[in-house]
């Protein structure tokens, strides 16, 4: 399975997953930069976020402001990338049957099957750890002086946070198994961003509901269960 994993970063390639990093970085940047100076403009900084930041300086605020809407654009970008290597990994296999190759490795299909959705993990969690770190770092500048409060708790959970994203993302994988086209693939990628997107701003909005957590672990559920039966459906496939 680890022989299918490297195969498929070698094919990804180093060059394209620095684009792509950078790409999604300054992309996320830039929207998170109208939306930031907008909300500046009309005094607006605390209204998206929880009460406890209403008389916090409007640096202060602004800095979370950032901090929430630069990782909330940067994780939508692993889900859809996510989408994109489940199309390249997954459905392309069976396009251009070099499916059939790969079963000839002397391992089961059931570690093909895993070693692609593993390959997927991989990727998406490494560029998402050093987008996140980035992002982290900037946060600090921004905060300068200021001390927030259980701050580095808060960041070391949403780091965690990023692993329910990652996992949610697979369910493109899951759908790669069965419907091959980049459409319905992308198209899950993309309904995953706006169901998780809204979900992230309510619970940013009021940290006491759970709409993420609870967003994250159905998902999660959905594609652990598709998984299996996605793979039920590539053990019997006559290739």
């Amino acid at each position: 399975m680890w022989r299918l994993v490297q195969l498929y970063f070698r094919r990804a390639g180093f060059r394209k997953l620095v684009l792509y990093l950078s790409a999604l970085f300054l992309a996320a940047t830039f929207i998170t930069s109208i939306i930031l100076s907008g909300l500046w403009r009309d005094n607006k900084l605390s209204s998206i976020l929880p009460a406890q930041f209403n008389k916090t300086s409007p640096a202060i605020q602004a800095s979370m402001v950032f901090y929430y809407f630069e990782t909330l654009f940067m994780r939508a970008g692993i889900i859809l990338l996510e989408g994109f290597l489940s199309y390249q990994i997954i459905a392309r296999a069976f396009e251009d049957r070099t499916i059939a190759q790969l079963l000839t490795y002397p391992i089961s299909r059931t570690k093909v099957y895993l070693g692609m959705l593993f390959a997927i993990f991989l990727i998406s969690g490494l560029v998402l750890l050093i987008l996140h770190l980035l992002v982290i770092i900037i946060f600090y500048l921004m905060l300068k002086n200021f001390r927030l409060l259980n701050l580095d708790t808060f960041l070391f959970k949403d780091l965690v946070l990023d692993l329910g994203f990652i996992l949610a993302g697979l369910l493109s994988g899951v759908v790669a198994m069965f419907k091959n086209k980049v459409g319905y693939i992308i198209g899950n990628a993309i309904f995953l961003c706006v169901i998780l997107g809204n979900a992230t701003v309510s619970t940013y909005k009021n940290q006491n509901n759970n709409y993420l957590f609870w967003a994250l672990l159905i998902i999660a559920l959905i594609t652990l269960s598709g998984s299996f039966l996605a793979l039920k459906k590539f053990n019997h496939l006559n290739i």
